[in-house]
């Protein structure tokens, strides 16, 4: 087991100083560093170690001072709902990671990257647990969400929605979403690989079979040519 040395200050240069004096015990691994800001963040990184190390009930009591010092900390509330998980506390779980993705949204949709990811954790462990409890619309409802994102965040909805179905064996809404992403995403070559699986999983072998050799000539067509010496 490793030894954490935890070193909790504001100051902004007190991290690089610390790593330079003890630079050859964290080389030799003789122990680990963390810093934290302030006393209730480093609460929250004990709690963490001792979720990581099982001892679930001390990690909540860990958390619940760091909340009577911080209120309003939404790595706090996270590494609740995390232990709650591991504790099979499923809905006590969700109730604080619907209260995140509630703090989290905003009316116009428009995030920054910062506060994207943010979203995109609360939405994935939310779908996660909802998934853990049988509760699949529960947790395509996060994962849609996840993909009202954008981007990479879509992929990762859609993919969400359909394995949340396709676990729930309820394959012919797997392949309706399957299809909504293949055509939202019409560049995006998982998505694409995504809904012949699925069309070949379900009885539209020929379907999946000709998108899928339909892709290959399409990457076969975008190869660049070997380089030739003149």
């Amino acid at each position: 087991m490793s030894v954490l040395v935890l070193v909790v200050d504001d100051e902004p240069d007190v991290e690089a100083l610390f790593r330079q004096q003890f630079r050859r015990d964290l080389r030799a691994q003789r122990f680990v560093m963390d810093f934290a800001n302030s006393a209730a963040e480093a609460l929250a990184r004990i709690a963490e170690c001792q979720r990581r190390e099982g001892h679930y009930e001390q990690a909540l009591a860990t958390l619940k001072k760091a909340q009577a010092l911080s209120t309003d900390s939404d790595e706090i509330l996270f590494n609740e709902s995390l232990t709650y998980d591991a504790l099979g506390r499923y809905p006590e779980s969700t109730q604080i990671l619907n209260g995140l993705v509630t703090r989290s949204a905003k009316p116009d949709n428009h995030y920054n990257d910062g506060e994207k990811n943010n979203r995109s954790i609360f939405l994935d462990r939310l779908a996660n647990v909802e998934r853990e409890q049988n509760h699949t619309e529960a947790a395509v409802n996060a994962y849609k969400q996840l993909v009202a994102l954008g981007g990479e965040y879509a992929e990762r909805g859609y993919q969400g929605e359909v394995d949340a179905y396709r676990d729930a064996k309820e394959y012919e809404k797997a392949t309706i979403v399957a299809r909504e992403a293949a055509k939202a995403l019409p560049g995006n070559k998982s998505m694409q690989l995504m809904l012949a699986g699925q069309l070949a999983d379900t009885g539209h072998a020929e379907e999946g079979l000709a998108l899928a050799e339909a892709l290959e000539k399409s990457a076969h067509r975008l190869r660049p040519l070997p380089a030739q010496n003149l």
